[in-house]
């Protein structure tokens, strides 16, 4: 009687590995998803940071801040990467609020706790909003 030699893998063994590999990627995709919307964050701080030296120059040369994002010479309605739409409210002549939201039809949407990031300036202090987290601080 001749033995029978097994070569390959049978279907059970190929699924089994299946199953495996994807409950791995169901574990680390919502993990790895956080981490590319926090690494995100930093467009709309790159593009608060720029309002902020815009301002301040503008304030230099004018004696108060500007009212309108259009008057600053820097500073774009969005963010550079386009994640985030920059609006700025004045608050004062020596007073700002710029805001950072997230676009509404991209994938930072999703960011429950920094879809709108905040720099206030009163008097040349700034202050961070929501919180140091949304800053990367």
């Amino acid at each position: 009687m001749a033995s029978r030699a097994t070569a390959g893998v049978t279907l059970a063994e190929l699924l089994a590995v299946l199953a495996v590999a994807a409950i791995g990627v169901s574990l680390a995709l919502p993990s790895f998803s956080g981490q590319i919307m926090q690494a995100r964050r930093a467009d709309a701080v790159d593009a608060l940071q720029r309002v902020q030296a815009a301002q301040e120059l503008h304030r230099a040369h004018h004696g108060r801040y500007a009212v309108h994002l259009e008057a600053l010479q820097g500073a774009a309605a969005r963010s550079p990467e386009g994640w985030y739409a920059v609006r700025l409210h004045a608050v004062g002549g020596d007073a700002y609020r710029a805001t950072a939201v997230a676009e509404a039809a991209g994938p930072q949407r999703g960011d429950r706790d920094c879809a709108r990031i905040t720099l206030e300036v009163r008097s040349g202090f700034a202050s961070h909003g929501p919180s140091r987290r949304c800053w990367g601080r």
